[in-house]
């Protein structure tokens, strides 16, 4: 019984480390803005707040040039986060049109469409411009991550656009996407540019995950997939059982 016990404890360990590590990797959906008639969080967490454009009978939000969203604590970790959201613009005048803020419309940096001589791309102010061509009246899924080692990544329509770093020299976008106090804006351009920089469109929904989204899960939010939920896979759920029965085994084989 004692050898059982050898046996089985390094098991047991293993088949822990593996758990935790799996979870902790893992993006999980922390709260759900369907836009269904209500600016509430599907997992009851703060509501978003309307900064002037209304709900549609077709579970968007529509809004006017600075009439998008604001969200006051909606990131558990405010350097480790994904963010995922479909959206389309009514207009397209202008070159610069904001989609996200995080230091409560203090500074110009930020997630931003961006149209000029070379075309429209997501941008990251200053840091850098995707390829992405938008048109008026289009839906797009954006997604944008911040993981444990500073890194930003964006995408358009579950495809990468760019990755940025402080090493490659996008550390302005990395310290800017530390969110001030936990406040989010969207579709809400900045004060220190008189908040020109801004469009009216609606978005379909919101979502925010603890965690890093995977190229892979972004492609599957962006065909309408789910992931992240808070149920265990049942990968997860195997372990934990070999966990229990295998911390069972080892406490007979001590009284043994």
């Amino acid at each position: 019984m004692k050898t059982l016990a050898k046996t089985i404890a390094p098991l047991v360990a293993a088949a822990a480390m593996q758990l935790c590590g799996t979870a902790h990797a893992a993006a999980v959906l922390t709260h759900d803005y369907q836009l269904n008639g209500s600016l509430a969080d599907a997992f009851g967490g703060p509501s978003l707040v309307a900064l002037g454009g209304s709900l549609t009978g077709d579970g968007r939000y529509a809004f006017g040039p600075n009439q998008g969203l604001k969200l006051t604590g909606g990131l558990d970790n405010t350097s480790v986060w994904s963010i995922d959201f479909r959206a389309s613009y009514s207009s397209l005048s202008g070159t610069w049109k904001k989609l996200v803020d995080f230091q409560n419309l203090a500074t110009d940096a930020g997630l931003y469409f961006v149209a000029n001589g070379n075309g429209n791309g997501l941008q990251y102010y200053p840091s850098a411009a995707g390829a992405s061509q938008i048109d008026t009246g289009t839906d797009y899924t954006i997604a944008l991550t911040r993981d444990a080692s500073n890194a930003l990544r964006g995408y358009v329509n579950g495809t990468l656009q760019w990755t940025l770093t402080a090493a490659g020299g996008a550390s302005a976008a990395v310290n800017d996407s530390v969110s001030a106090n936990n406040i989010l804006h969207f579709f809400v351009d900045d004060f220190p540019t008189g908040q020109r920089e801004a469009q009216g469109g609606s978005v379909d929904f919101i979502r925010i995950y603890s965690g890093v989204l995977t190229d892979a899960e972004v492609r599957v939010l962006d065909q309408g997939g789910s992931v992240g939920n808070n149920v265990p896979e049942p990968a997860s759920l195997a372990l934990v059982g070999l966990a229990v029965v295998g911390m069972g085994a080892a406490r007979r084989a001590r009284k043994a």
